[in-house]
């Protein structure tokens, strides 16, 4: 279905794409994304994101016995097992290739997500028929820097984010019985990747869902028959979902969100976004006459405007509990990002206007994104709520990316209708430059914006990248049976989840605040002095150099090496 519905102003269409041609955009777009996401190869060859290591030992573990297997005393490890898919097919890549699990991942999981740009950029040319709007809308997705870093990092939500667009594909078809069935194993499947992938893909459909029944039901035409298989193909899969995390003992690891009070707030949060969902589609479908003028100045600008104050003010004042100042660095790169987002807003606005038939599934991601995000606000901001926000907002990108293309598509046809329709010197010369101002506006923009996928110690003051040396450290006090270790939370969570190491993380703090440090052996590092030790999710903590030293001078240095390129960042075991 194209998005020619308005006579004054047709959005151009280039008609249905052949074959060669879609294959040929795919397969470039694929590559474009795959070198992106494979930038952190070249800062190391460990994953991209501690969460790996405990995955490489799922794997590790999977290929020693030859089976999977729920039982493990390892914290980490036991609950990456209960989502076994990511490690089983690590597994799999692994034996194929003869690479260890540690450093396969990195290799093997973009191979994987870099192609949802690609598939992204197949659904949007299959409703739009625009070839900017589709290529656009991928570009997004492969640029963009925070989906970047959520694709690229070793994360089972990152094989989740890849079955969501298809669960939300095969849902738009679902008339067709095959793509049903399809979606219901989609559905099965991605319980068994990641648990949060699947409650936002069943809040995705189920608020697709209540629209096309209520729509339905007003213009006489549902079918009780349709709308049982629809009941049996969404919620209740995913209520069998929820089941399997029971019987899994997930709760152990989210005991809170199992909590009945802490049901009853996510429920009501649900339900009053739900609402609004509703309301939204309402308004959208029955205010034919109301001018784009009046779409775009709604709430969703003045939604960008109070996220964009609390932004700003929280360079100045901490907005948000344990974190750190918004930093100057940041608030430069964002720049393009919030660009993007007023051409995604564009988009949908326009969207609404025309009444296009995928503007439910946008609009639900939209609001669909917003249940968790307040849910972790309105319960405050503990550790808990801080991991469930900052891991929500992206799945909003599948939104903003098919919006962004709608808007980007919009303004062309506004170069084309004001400069390309009459073919005069004097059009083409203004038109013609208006056009690629345009387009080169929106790469450069996009490409703008990698950086907050890779620059993280920078921008958000984490460190993601773990170095061999590191690695060997903590290799080495194991075989030297060095225990317990005290150390900061980064190479904590690195002994915890995948050498099995007793550790405690106390170690920053205690020398921060003069504190005795009793642990028998310490592991620290030179940039705790310059940069800082890592304790997410808190900010880093930077140990003076005075207490760095006396600790050492204090201690028997058992164990030292550093990185051969940088001869300040040296590694140490201490005994004593």
């Amino acid at each position: 279905m194209s998005l020619d519905t308005d006579k004054k102003l047709a959005l151009p269409s280039t008609g249905r794409f052949s074959g060669r041609h879609m294959l040929a955009y795919m397969l470039v777009l694929y590559l474009i994304t795959l070198l992106i996401r494979w930038i952190p190869l070249f800062l190391s060859p460990l994953p991209y994101n501690i969460d790996g290591f405990s995955m490489a030992g799922v794997s590790d573990g999977i290929i020693s016995s030859g089976h999977w297997s729920l039982n493990s005393s390892m914290y980490g490890i036991a609950y990456n097992q209960k989502t076994p898919f990511f490690p089983m097919l690590l597994s799999e890549f692994s034996l194929i290739t003869g690479i260890s699990p540690l450093y396969a991942e990195q290799y093997m999981l973009p191979f994987i997500t870099a192609s949802i740009p690609p598939f992204v950029f197949y659904f949007v040319s299959r409703f739009t028929r625009n070839i900017t709007a589709s290529v656009t809308a991928a570009l997004f997705l492969a640029f963009n820097g925070l989906f970047s870093f959520l694709t690229g990092s070793i994360m089972k939500e990152s094989l989740g984010l890849l079955l969501i667009p298809v669960g939300l594909y095969l849902y738009m078809g679902r008339e067709d019985i095959r793509k049903r069935i399809l979606l219901c194993l989609v559905l099965i499947f991605i319980t068994f990747v990641h648990y949060r992938s699947t409650l936002m893909l069943q809040i995705f459909l189920i608020l697709m869902l209540s629209w096309d029944t209520i729509r339905l039901f007003d213009a006489g035409k549902l079918r009780l028959r349709h709308l049982l298989m629809d009941i049996i193909g969404i919620p209740l899969i995913g209520f069998i979902s929820l089941l399997y995390y029971f019987w899994v003992s997930m709760q152990d690891y989210y005991g809170k969100a199992f909590n009945i009070n802490e049901m009853v707030l996510f429920l009501s949060v649900a339900l009053i976004w739900f609402l609004i969902y509703i309301r939204f589609m309402k308004r959208s479908y029955s205010a034919g006459g109301k001018s784009l003028f009046r779409y775009i100045m709604d709430w969703k600008v003045i939604a960008l405007v109070i996220a964009l104050g609390a932004f700003l003010l929280n360079s100045r004042k901490l907005v948000f509990a344990g974190t750190i100042n918004t930093s100057s660095a940041l608030l430069a790169t964002a720049v393009p990002y919030v660009i993007l987002i007023l051409f995604s807003l564009l988009g949908l606005s326009i969207m609404q206007r025309y009444r296009n038939k995928y503007l439910p599934m946008v609009a639900a991601i939209y609001v669909g994104t917003f249940v968790p995000i307040t849910y972790s606000l309105v319960r405050g901001l503990d550790v808990f709520s801080q991991e469930i926000l900052y891991r929500s907002y992206n799945f909003m990108d599948f939104a903003t990316a098919i919006s962004l293309g709608i808007g980007v598509t919009f303004l062309y046809a506004v170069l084309k209708r004001y400069f390309f329709t009459n073919e005069s010197k004097q059009s083409l010369r203004v038109g013609i430059p208006a056009a690629f101002a345009l387009f080169a506006a929106v790469v450069i923009l996009l490409a703008a914006t990698v950086p907050l996928g890779y620059d993280t110690v920078e921008l958000f003051g984490v460190q993601n990248v773990t170095y061999e040396y590191e690695v060997s450290a903590i290799d080495w006090a194991k075989s030297a049976n060095c225990t317990p270790v005290g150390t900061d939370q980064r190479l904590g969570d690195i002994m915890r989840d995948y050498n099995n190491v007793s550790h405690s993380k106390s170690v920053p703090w205690k020398l921060k605040y003069h504190k005795p440090v009793n642990s028998p052996f310490i592991l620290l590092e030179d940039s705790w002095t310059t940069w800082g030790a890592q304790m997410h999710p808190s900010s880093p903590v930077k140990v003076q150099k005075a207490a760095f030293s006396s600790l050492i001078n204090q201690r028997s240095v058992i164990f030292s090496s550093g990185h051969p390129d940088a001869p300040e960042g040296r590694i140490y075991i201490l005994m004593g």
